[in-house]
């Protein structure tokens, strides 16, 4: 996959990568925030994926 700049310099990717480690980090110790961030991740996935089919439409356009 490719990493994507957004708008306030922040790597997508490399803010995917850590809230991957926040739920490694507190998997066993705080159950509720792990799954708030998960659910967060989550939702980022959906609107990667959704920006992606809006990227590859605008790309085929003429």
């Amino acid at each position: 996959m490719s990493t994507t700049k957004s708008s306030n310099g922040i790597l997508a990717e490399d803010a995917r990568e850590e809230r991957e480690r926040i739920v490694e980090m507190i998997e066993a110790t705080d159950p509720v925030t792990n799954d708030m961030v998960i659910a967060i991740l989550h939702d980022e996935e959906g609107h990667r994926r959704l920006f992606e089919g809006f990227l590859r439409e605008y790309q085929d356009q003429p």
